[in-house]
């Protein structure tokens, strides 16, 4: 976490976000509670992989759950909505690559993209509407 640190000296809090398996234990390190209160990351997703498009090599969902912590309750809400678990059943424990889980899919990475896009769009436009008047 000091390597954050020194990396988002003087960024905007809003920019940030910290993502680790909900059931991680390093939620409970200080550390990363220091670095939460740091940076004001307060606003809470839970999202899971299933909902992500995670999947074995036969095609059956994961179900394993992420916590992503930022300082933009809009954004956390979108996630959760967005990869909340719709699964009537996942893959048996002992037939998932865990390793494989640790990678983000196109299909959320397109969705954070897409509304970070939306976001920055909306506050220039706003930024520019203040300025005409």
């Amino acid at each position: 976490l000091g390597s954050c640190r020194k990396v988002l000296d003087g960024s905007h809090p809003e920019s940030i976000t910290l993502e680790l398996p909900n059931s991680s234990t390093y939620w409970n390190d200080t550390k990363v509670k220091d670095f939460i209160d740091e940076f004001g990351l307060w606003s809470r997703a839970i999202v899971h992989a299933c909902a992500m498009g995670l999947a074995t090599k036969d095609g059956y969902p994961i179900k394993k759950s992420f916590r992503i912590v930022c300082a933009d309750d809009d954004f956390a809400r979108m996630l959760e909505k967005r990869f909340t678990c719709q699964c009537e059943f996942h893959s048996p424990f002992n037939e998932v690559n865990w390793k494989g889980t640790e990678n983000y899919t196109v299909k959320f990475g397109r969705f954070v993209v897409r509304v970070l896009n939306l976001r920055v769009f909306a506050g220039q436009h706003a930024e520019s509407s203040s300025n005409r008047t």
